[in-house]
């Protein structure tokens, strides 16, 4: 399918790459570049207190320690989650507050708080919920916590409904008229808000002591692929810092399974953590329970052999996921290609389908076909599922405008979950198609935004150093990609397991180089649509490769034509 080339309308008359660059990301102001090269932890991030009712929830904690009170943690059970969970919990325990934490079955509970959990939070002594990444749409589990007398404590950052779950505070940015600032924080990101203010208010606790609890707030904040923009982006820029250096047993286990060159020597940057690390964390609760990567992460200085064994368990069930996902985009791609038309959204299910893996399955069915994909597990009068969308539709509106469907939804514009009756399953797939009915052929593309066209004379290894700063990348900062015209092919090859991959090399005039190598993952299979010494087009990106103790530019090729 072709790729629509998209050039960024230039905001900036500067002849500097760099400046360019920058002017896209609205940066203009020479204070605007020192927040986004060489941000201040204190003075460049929001008073937590200006989040509404988080002055309620500070003194309800405090008043929880004090009394000797036992508070239970309810997380969710993706990376966010549970990052957000070990935050707190270690959190909790440094300040000497009786606490516990639950996080549901993905399977066999589903997303946030529900009766039975709560009944048991209830029997285990609990006086106080506190949620973290989720509770903003358990209407219903709210109203019953209370009922068993306990008070609730929502702290969330997802889509927030029309009307607010019974609370004694909840926390989210996204609140109407909520104060604070900046409104794409992270689950973990608004629970390290309500540490921040805690800490603040603590007057015995360590000034500063908080920041040790940034590995956890960028893992999760980056795995969430929320906005790196603003806050986000300083958590996760001094996050990965002390990433670096955590003294985790259970991350540093974790890179050493999964043979991840992360240490002190060797900042993370966001691609380690998408791909590498918050896969891992998501496989547990994906494939079993969340608990053992909670478990892990939370583990003390000193547990090494315990943090090892656990870490190998977590590879090997991140192994099998990495089956399972394959296995269910390889189904549902039969079930398309007998389609008599293609439709403009993909709702499949199945009784055999592994509820954990169903997001991860509609991800790449998504981002492979271009239209929004619903995905569900057929279980006796209830079918559950993830959802993935598409740039142009927005998905937790569409559903939101179809609620009466369905018991359960959640999430945000371009994923989300849901569960929905067998007597309704047709009427709200019906709904969803109608939904995207006045949807034009162009709204289900590959859009490629390009950030600049680049001159050969621009492309070196000084650059690349440059635009490394731009780290950590994410949604409002993604990592620049240039389009580079005219370019000669003078030898091509395919490569990788499978041959999947194209290596290619060009000649490029006004280049020191020369002559500048290419690799295209995933675009192998067009390797005959190249021919030697004729010229191209191509869509890259740049990246420094270390090869032998030597590092050399290369060019990451996105597209050709």
């Amino acid at each position: 399918m072709k790729s629509n080339w998209k050039l960024k309308p230039s905001k900036s008359e500067a002849t500097d790459l760099i400046a360019r660059l920058l002017a896209q990301r609205n940066i203009f102001t020479s204070e605007d570049e020192r927040v986004f090269f060489d941000p201040d932890y204190d003075q460049d991030m929001a008073d937590p207190f200006l989040l509404s009712e988080m002055d309620l929830a500070v003194k309800r904690i405090i008043e929880a320690g004090e009394k000797k009170e036992r508070v239970c943690i309810f997380s969710d059970y993706d990376a966010d989650g549970v990052t957000s969970a070990v935050m707190l919990t270690d959190f909790f325990n440094q300040l000497g507050i009786d606490n516990f934490c639950y996080i549901p079955n993905r399977n066999q509970e589903g997303y946030g708080l529900n009766f039975k959990a709560l009944d048991y939070i209830k029997e285990k002594g609990a006086k106080l919920v506190v949620t973290a990444d989720c509770g903003i749409s358990n209407k219903e589990e709210s109203k019953y916590c209370q009922k068993l007398g306990m008070d609730l404590i929502i702290t969330d950052h997802h889509y927030v409904p029309a009307e607010l779950p019974s609370a004694l505070a909840i926390i989210n940015p996204g609140k109407k008229n909520d104060q604070y600032p900046f409104k794409e924080l992270a689950g973990v990101g608004v629970a390290f808000k309500l540490v921040q203010a805690i800490a603040k208010t603590k007057k015995d606790y360590p000034k500063g002591k908080e920041k040790w609890f940034l590995d956890l707030v960028a893992v999760g904040t980056i795995a969430d692929c929320v906005s790196m923009v603003g806050e986000n982006r300083i958590l996760a820029k001094f996050g990965l810092m002390v990433l670096a250096k955590t003294k985790r047993p259970g991350f540093q286990q974790m890179f050493q399974v999964g043979k991840m060159n992360i240490d002190e020597n060797n900042l993370p940057n966001s691609h380690q953590v998408s791909f590498q690390i918050a896969p891992r964390i998501n496989a547990a609760g994906r494939m079993d329970h969340a608990n053992l990567a909670f478990s892990l992460l939370g583990l003390p200085v000193g547990k090494d052999a315990q943090a090892r064994a656990m870490a190998l368990d977590l590879e090997e069930q991140n192994k099998k996921r990495q089956k399972i996902t394959n296995f269910i985009t390889g189904e549902v791609e039969r079930r398309i290609a007998s389609y008599d038309f293609m439709p403009k959204i993909i709702i499949e299910k199945s009784p055999g389908w592994d509820l954990g893996i169903l997001g991860l399955a509609a991800g790449k069915l998504a981002s492979k076909f271009f239209r929004p994909v619903i995905l569900l597990s057929e279980n006796k009068d209830v079918f559950k599922g993830s959802c993935r969308s598409i740039e142009s539709f927005n998905m937790i509106e569409a559903l939101e405008r179809n609620a009466d469907f369905l018991l359960k939804y959640g999430g945000h514009s371009q994923a989300a979950g849901l569960e929905v009756t067998k007597a309704n399953f047709q009427r709200f797939k019906k709904a969803m198609i109608d939904e995207l009915e006045g949807y034009a052929d162009e709204n289900f593309v590959n859009n490629i935004y390009i950030d600049a066209e680049i001159k050969p004379e621009e492309i070196t290894i000084d650059l690349v150093k440059k635009l490394s700063q731009f780290e950590p990348f994410g949604i409002g900062n993604t990592p620049p990609v240039f389009l580079l015209k005219n370019a000669q092919i003078i030898d091509k090859k395919t490569v990788g397991n499978g041959e999947g991959h194209l290596k290619i090399w060009i000649k490029v005039m006004g280049n020191s180089e020369n002559v500048l190598e290419g690799i295209g993952f995933g675009l192998g299979d067009r390797i005959d649509e190249l021919q030697v010494g004729r010229h191209f087009d191509i869509v890259c990106s740049l990246e420094e490769n270390l090869w032998n103790g030597c590092n050399r530019l290369q060019l990451m090729v996105i597209d050709f034509e």
